[in-house]
Order: C-alpha cells, then structure tokens, then sequence
C-alpha cells in the first residue's frame, strides 16, 4: 500500500509482476524526487541479539545422569508392567 501510495504521489511509473509479486518503480519525465529519504525519517530498529546463557554441571549432576541410565531397560529382560489400571482394565500385567 505504501509503495502504491509514494508512487502515486512521487509520479513514477509502478510495474507489478504477477508471477512473483515483485513491484518495480521506475523514473519518469514527470517523477519527482524527494529532498528526504523514507529511511531517513523512521529510524531503524535496533534488534538485539538473544541472550544465551551456557549452564554449566556439577559434578551431583553427572551422578544424577549416570544413575538415571543405569536402571534403564534394554531387550525383554526389563519389567514391562503398568503402574496404574489402564483404560482397558489392565491392573499391570506383562505388556507384550
């Protein structure tokens, strides 16, 4: 819309291409150019980078990790069973 709107008011010619959309603003006999820039007159945004913060981990972290991998279940040795009734019914059998 404001492309429209400055072209209108600037006299220069605006070309639109419908298969990628893309306006093109070019010079005529009659365009007139402006003293000021539109950029000139809005600042820029200043976008601040996020922060990133690095955690780093204790040793009673690493113990925590390890001990947690330690129980974990591999292969059809592992106990299987549900804690709590499932919606079937289920009151913790062997799941297959």
């Amino acid at each position: 819309m404001l492309v429209h709107r400055c072209s209108s008011f600037y006299k220069t010619a605006l070309e639109v291409d419908p298969i990628s959309k893309v306006f093109y603003v070019s010079l005529t006999t009659e365009s007139r150019i402006p003293e000021r820039k539109i950029s000139d007159l809005v600042p820029a945004e200043q976008t601040a980078q996020p922060a990133i913060k690095i955690m780093r981990r204790t040793p009673l972290d690493r113990k925590l990790k390890s001990h947690s991998q330690a129980n974990s279940v591999i292969g059809d040795e592992g106990d299987l069973s549900d804690v709590e009734p499932s919606e079937a019914g289920s009151l913790g059998g062997k799941s297959t």
